[in-house]
């Protein structure tokens, strides 16, 4: 397959590159150009991408504002091609970091888009249905996130006298807090 041409919008450009690779074509794009280039990928007679496979997200920390990175593998089942496309998602005002999403054109990207909400903090802008789906509703925070902390805010364990589970904050000895070489229990 060979890289596309025409895909401009008026005087906008839709992709900002195409690499070829062994194992499919990667577009990358700007995430306001998402809601018009979809729609052509689905219906175009160049791609006629049928099928979402897959979603995913990316935390870039080093490439602060434009830190967050969601990518999309499209397949074309009639023709047994794959593409990616990947778009830098901006931090947005309150901290919020939100791109437009999938589901009015494929709606199988439901849960895909709820895991990256859940476990990333990106918002989707017009999702049915954005709810926590692999973490606990009481869970605060993102774990995926460069920034969450590495053993978490809370520890549960269960307690038998009680029969439940207890939240309690997590309380680390100084020790065991910075790692060093010369850490005895090595």
């Amino acid at each position: 397959m060979r890289a596309p041409t025409n895909l401009f919008l008026g005087e906008t450009t839709m992709i900002n590159t195409y690499i070829n690779t062994t194992l499919g074509q990667i577009l990358y794009t700007d995430t306001l150009m998402m809601p018009k280039l979809i729609p052509y990928l689905k219906v175009s007679s160049l791609f006629h991408m049928n099928m979402v496979l897959d979603a995913w997200a990316t935390h870039l920390h080093e490439r602060a504002p434009a830190s967050f990175q969601t990518q999309y593998l499209f397949c074309n089942l009639r023709n047994n091609l794959r593409l990616q496309i990947a778009s830098s998602v901006m931090l947005g005002a309150q901290g919020l970091v939100q791109t437009r999403s999938l589901t009015a054109w494929y709606p199988a990207v439901n849960w895909l888009e709820r895991e990256i909400w859940d476990l990333f903090g990106i918002t989707f802008t017009g999702h049915p249905e954005q709810r926590r789906i692999l973490t606990d509703y009481g869970f605060d925070g993102h774990p995926l996130r460069k920034d969450f902390p590495f053993c978490g805010y809370l520890e549960i364990r269960y307690n038998f006298l009680k029969g439940g589970l207890i939240y309690a904050p997590v309380k680390l000895n100084q020790e065991y807090r910075y790692f060093t070489l010369e850490n005895p229990w090595l």
